[in-house]
């Protein structure tokens, strides 16, 4: 501990690392089947691949979450959370499509039930790490649930920080970040209408968004609100000279409908895949298991959507630009998986 502590500040990420590879350590709530030294080994590689003060940057610049999205058929959430070979669980070790393999900054789980308001578990701790987790999602079943595991791009780890967030019937969770967002956070927060910022609970730029857009949800609906949302972000971005990139991946839901987003100001827009079968739908950063025919990718500027719950019909897949329909739409709305795994910038 007292190297840690003599670290310069520009290393803070490797303390962090470090710091996660002793909770583990101590805790002794591993995963079933994977050992505390593993999880050791695991965060010392994660440290060695940004070790460097180059690295470092380029962690901070790019950290990314890892969230999965289920609607249909009531479903264990283990079967879909926990248990799969790629589950997002192993994804809090092992993420193969992303700048970050190691997303421990904490998780979070939201389903709904029987009640119009959804369920709600977050921790500070490592996904892998839980045991409370597994226990979860081995008795819960759900037609409609979100998890995310978080890899922080400069917010505190605390539990206020991790995804999915909650006010009323809605669920939020994102994958990406505002480019300079602690240079502009006062001003982004004075967008968050003053009947919702007693739910600014954290300091993440996710939780500003989702407070921003559901500021303007019951009257232009998720995708106005969210296309209006953006806009008023970059356009502040752009104010103060801001040339970092905003990326957006996320998920929002009322319990009724889902909606799914993939933008980015620059070229490099996180990553959404879906796959849809007869019983359900499965949105993810990346996929779950190696069934890779069964996987799409959702392309980048592009939204899905769907109605919750075991009659959802066949996703709607809409080209998705901040500034509304004006903007050419050259992309091609979905590929198969297997083209796209090497291909899509995944950060």
């Amino acid at each position: 501990m007292r190297r840690i502590m003599h670290r310069t500040p520009q290393r803070c990420f490797l303390q962090d690392t470090r710091l996660t590879a002793f909770r583990a350590r101590h805790l002794h709530l591993t995963q079933p089947g994977t050992t505390d030294a593993r999880a050791i080994r695991e965060a010392r590689a994660s440290r060695r691949v940004t070790g460097s003060r180059q690295g470092i940057k380029q962690r901070n610049e790019r950290a990314m979450c890892r969230w999965v999205a289920y609607t249909g058929a009531a479903e264990r959430l283990e079967n879909v959370v926990t248990k799969p070979a790629r589950s997002l669980v192993h994804q809090s070790l092992h993420a193969s499509q992303c700048k970050t393999a190691t997303n421990g900054d904490g998780f979070g789980i939201g389903w709904y039930g029987d009640r119009e308001i959804p369920g709600l578990y977050r921790e500070i701790s490592p996904a892998w790490s839980d045991e409370n987790l597994m226990s979860l999602c081995a008795q819960l079943s759900a037609s409609t649930f979100f998890a995310h595991v978080r890899a922080s791009t400069g917010a505190s780890t605390a539990r206020a920080n991790c995804h999915p967030f909650s006010v009323g019937p809605w669920l939020f969770m994102h994958n990406g970040q505002i480019g300079g967002f602690f240079s502009i956070r006062r001003r982004i927060e004075n967008m968050i209408p003053d009947r919702l910022y007693a739910h600014r609970r954290g300091g993440t730029d996710s939780e500003a968004i989702f407070l921003i857009a559901l500021g303007q949800v019951e009257n232009e609906g998720p995708v106005g609100a969210v296309r209006g949302t953006l806009a008023r972000i970059h356009d502040e971005m752009r104010a103060a000279g801001i040339d970092e990139p905003f990326r957006f991946a996320a998920a929002l839901s009322d319990g009724r409908q889902l909606t799914v987003f993939r933008w980015s100001s620059d070229e490099f827009a996180p990553s959404v895949y879906f796959r849809k079968s007869s019983r359900s739908l499965v949105v993810v950063s990346e996929p779950i298991d190696d069934q890779a025919d069964g996987w799409q990718a959702l392309a980048a500027n592009h939204l899905l959507s769907t109605s919750c719950g075991e009659a959802a019909g066949p996703p709607v897949i809409s080209p998705f630009d901040m500034y509304g329909e004006d903007a050419p739409d050259t992309i091609p709305t979905v590929a198969p998986a297997r083209e796209l795994l090497e291909a899509t910038a995944c950060v």
